[in-house]
C-alpha cells in the first residue's frame, strides 16, 4: 500500500513540474514575441525616417496586439524647425504566468538612430 501512496505523489509532483514548465515557457515565448515585434517596429520606424504615418501605425498595431507602445523622439531645433537625432521605444507588455498566480507588466526600452 505505501508504494501505491509513493507512486501517486511521485505522479502528481511529475504532473506539477510538467505543467509548471509548459506554462513558463509559453510566458517565455509571449515575450519573446513582443520583443521581437519591438525590434521590428524599430527597424520600420528608423527606415522611415521617424514619419509620423509610420509611427502612429506602429502605436495602433502595439495596442491591437496587448502592448503598450510610447516613441518619445530626441533631436534639436534649427531655424525654426525640429529634427530627430533618434527616438526612445518603450513597450509594456504582458507577462503571465496564471498557473502560479504571476501577473506582471515587463517593460523593454530601446533607442533607434
Amino acid at each position: 500500500m505505501e508504494a501505491i501512496w509513493k507512486a501517486i505523489l511521485g505522479v502528481f509532483i511529475s504532473s506539477m513540474i510538467i505543467f509548471s514548465g509548459i506554462a513558463i515557457l509559453g510566458a517565455n515565448h509571449a515575450a519573446a514575441l513582443a520583443e521581437s515585434y519591438l525590434y521590428a517596429a524599430a527597424n520600420e520606424i528608423s527606415a522611415s525616417n521617424f514619419a509620423e504615418p509610420v509611427r502612429l501605425e506602429k502605436i495602433a498595431d502595439a495596442r491591437a496586439r496587448n502592448y503598450l507602445l510610447s516613441i518619445q523622439l530626441v533631436g534639436g531645433e534649427q531655424e525654426q524647425s525640429f529634427y530627430t537625432n533618434y527616438a526612445i521605444l518603450t513597450m509594456e507588455y504582458p507577462y503571465d504566468i496564471p498557473l502560479i498566480g504571476l501577473h506582471r507588466i515587463q517593460t523593454k526600452q530601446l533607442i533607434v538612430y
